[in-house]
């Protein structure tokens, strides 16, 4: 993208802000995971990765380690056009992950809701360096709830196209 997509504008605020008060609307508490330097201000709790640059996986660490909820909804922060019906379908499940799978069977793991049992596996796949965050999910109990589509943006195009 070139840039931090999280403070990409979306309708006047940044991106991220858009996605933690979508996720206010089936959960709480919301907690952004990130800098807080970076973050701070928008009305949510931030930490920080306690394990930096290690991707998406260390910030799930990082959620589940705040251990403010049983089970917690994870989101990309480059989703704009999240349906909250979606993300309550994803609470309705009963499995460690739940989690969208659209019809090319890929599933999404950075829009799904995380059992906080779930932090010794991620834990594992970490200190096995291993940053995938389906490695976490490895032997894990995930039940996958069909989408048709699932958008996000990791290209400027891909933003624009989102955005507009």
């Amino acid at each position: 993208m070139g840039r931090d997509k999280a403070l990409l504008p979306l309708a006047g605020r940044p991106l991220i802000e858009q996605i933690a008060r979508r996720a206010a609307a089936v959960a709480s508490p919301v907690t952004i995971v990130g800098s807080p330097a970076k973050y701070q201000g928008m009305g949510f709790n931030v930490i920080a990765d306690r394990r930096p640059d290690c991707g998406p996986l260390a910030g799930i660490e990082a959620a589940l380690e705040a251990g403010l909820a049983r089970r917690n909804l994870i989101l990309a922060c480059d989703m704009p056009h999240l349906d909250s019906s979606l993300l309550e379908r994803l609470f309705q499940g009963d499995a460690a992950c739940v989690l969208p799978e659209t019809p090319d069977g890929r599933w999404h793991p950075l829009c799904a809701v995380w059992d906080q049992s779930l932090l010794p596996s991620v834990r594992a796949a970490l200190d096995r360096q291993e940053f995938r965050v389906r490695a976490a999910l490895a032997g894990v109990a995930v039940q996958v709830v069909p989408v048709d589509q699932l958008s996000n943006a990791n290209t400027p195009e891909e933003w624009t196209a989102l955005a507009g």
